[in-house]
C-alpha cells in the first residue's frame, strides 16, 4: 500500500497549533527555533498565543502553517527514522512544506518564499477584499454555471478555484459576489456552504498580480530534484524535474 504525506492549506490554522509537538519533540522544537531565528519573529508566540482573528491574517497564517507542518514532519522522522513516504503533496500553501519535506528546497528557503507569497497576497487582499467558501453537494459544472451567472449580473469576480472532490468545490471572489453565489448554490441544492477562514479571494483572478510577482521571484529559487516523489495538486501528477517544478 502506498503512503502519502499531505500537508494542509490556509484555513486549517488554529490557535495553539503545534504546541503539543513542540513540548514532546526535540526535532519539532528545533524547527520553531530555526524559523524564529530566520524570520526574526517568534513562531511559538504566533502559533501558541495568537487569537484566531490575528492568526487568520494571511501574513500570519501561511508562515505559521508552514512551520507547524514542517515541525510535524520532523517529529515524524524523529519518531520513525526509517519512514519513507511514497509521495508528498500539499494543498495550496501546503505545497511549501511538501517541497521542503521532499528536498526540493531547504526549510529556510520554503519559509522565505512563503513569507514573500503571504505578503504579496495580503497586500492584494487588503486592496480588494475577498473571501472563499466550500460548496458541498453540487458538481463542478453546477457551481461553474451559478458563478458565471453571478459574475454577469454583478460585474464582480466569483469563480470555482479548488476542485477538492467531485462534490466539494471551493469558490473565491469578492465578498458580495461570493455571498450571492452561496445563496444561489443553496437554492440549487448544495448540502452545505462552508465559509473558509481566509482573508482574501485566493486562487481567483483577483490574485493574479501576486502570482506574477512570485513567478518572477522564483527565478532566483534553488530547485533540487525531489528525494521523495512530489505530487503536484495543480498538475495532478508527480513532478521530478527541477525546472518543471519552477
Amino acid at each position: 500500500m502506498a503512503v502519502a504525506v499531505v500537508f494542509p492549506g490556509q484555513g486549517a490554522q488554529r490557535p495553539g497549533m503545534g504546541r503539543e509537538l513542540y513540548e514532546r519533540s526535540a526535532a519539532a522544537r528545533k524547527v520553531f527555533e530555526i524559523a524564529s531565528a530566520f524570520s526574526g519573529r517568534s513562531f511559538t508566540e504566533l502559533c501558541f498565543e495568537t487569537d484566531e482573528e490575528t492568526l487568520k491574517r494571511t501574513e500570519n497564517a501561511q508562515p505559521a502553517l508552514l512551520v507547524t507542518c514542517y515541525a510535524a514532519w520532523e517529529a515524524l522522522r524523529e519518531a520513525v527514522p526509517e519512514f519513507k513516504p511514497d509521495y508528498v503533496a500539499g494543498h495550496s500553501v501546503g505545497e511549501y512544506p511538501a517541497l521542503a519535506a521532499s528536498g526540493v528546497w531547504t526549510f529556510e528557503e520554503s519559509l522565505r518564499w512563503v513569507e514573500q507569497r503571504a505578503k504579496a497576497m495580503h497586500t492584494l487582499a487588503h486592496k480588494i477584499p475577498g473571501t472563499m467558501a466550500a460548496v458541498i453537494g453540487l458538481t463542478g459544472e453546477q457551481v461553474e454555471a451559478v458563478c458565471e451567472q453571478v459574475q454577469q449580473e454583478t460585474g464582480e469576480v466569483v469563480t470555482p478555484t479548488n476542485y477538492n472532490a467531485p462534490n466539494q468545490i471551493v469558490i473565491s471572489g469578492t465578498i458580495n459576489a461570493v455571498q450571492i453565489a452561496a445563496e444561489r448554490l443553496k437554492e440549487a441544492g448544495a448540502r452545505r456552504i462552508v465559509p473558509l477562514a481566509v482573508s482574501g479571494a485566493f486562487h481567483s483572478p483577483l490574485m493574479q498580480p501576486a502570482a506574477d510577482l512570485m513567478t518572477e521571484a522564483y527565478r532566483e529559487a534553488n530547485f533540487q530534484k525531489p528525494v521523495y516523489p512530489f505530487f503536484s495538486t495543480i498538475e495532478v501528477r508527480v513532478l521530478d524535474d527541477p525546472e518543471e517544478l519552477r
